[in-house]
């Protein structure tokens, strides 16, 4: 994974470890824009560990690389401020990607972990695709795509930054979308906001 990372000239890593326990404290110590965990470590503490790290460097964005996903899994983890879910087996391919999708400040999901998420029925899909979202999630697309930051829509809707980015993420894996490009495009094809 090194070696992978570090092949991009725009890329750096800025420290390893091997156990999660040490991991909070790392990276509160060198505040990396992006970590990239793998799931296997959280067997002892669940997403306790990236909770941690979340609230010691609340601007490192997590990726999360996982053998055998679970619905409850994706959700817990995306509770617990992950924004990025690599299959392990797919990680060679996807891993470049996914760092440089949260980065960026969006959320990235391996393509057959979309089926896992709760969604409608195909016909629904084609006719409306944000009939899968809740009333809070389609508020806090039509915020984004007007332009708001997570801090300004937190503000206005009365949420912590933190929950706010879950909603985001959310909606966004709920509708496939990895942009904001692409989920502007839903929003004014499906008159959520206007023009």
């Amino acid at each position: 994974m090194r070696f992978l990372v570090e092949s991009q000239e725009d890329l750096t890593v800025v420290g390893e470890v091997r156990k999660a326990s040490e991991a909070a404290s790392m990276v509160k110590h060198l505040r990396p824009e992006v970590v990239v965990m793998d799931a296997a470590l959280l067997h002892l503490d669940g997403f306790e560990v990236i909770e941690k790290m979340r609230q010691g460097a609340p601007r490192t964005q997590i990726v999360l690389l996982i053998l055998s996903p679970t619905q409850e899994m994706l959700w817990s983890a995306l509770q617990a401020g992950v924004r990025g879910f690599v299959l392990r087996e797919a990680a060679g391919k996807e891993v470049i990607p996914a760092i440089r999708t949260v980065h960026a400040g969006h959320c990235y999901l391996s393509s057959p972990m979309n089926e896992m998420l709760d969604r409608p029925g195909q016909s629904d899909l084609l006719r409306n695709p944000l009939h899968c979202l809740s009333p809070r999630e389609r508020e806090v697309l039509r915020l984004v795509v007007e332009g708001k930051s997570s801090a300004e829509i937190a503000r206005l809707l009365f949420l912590s930054v933190k929950t706010v980015e879950t909603y985001r993420c959310r909606l966004m894996a709920k509708l496939g979308v990895h942009n904001l490009a692409h989920l502007t495009k839903l929003a004014l094809r499906y008159g959520l906001t206007a023009p």
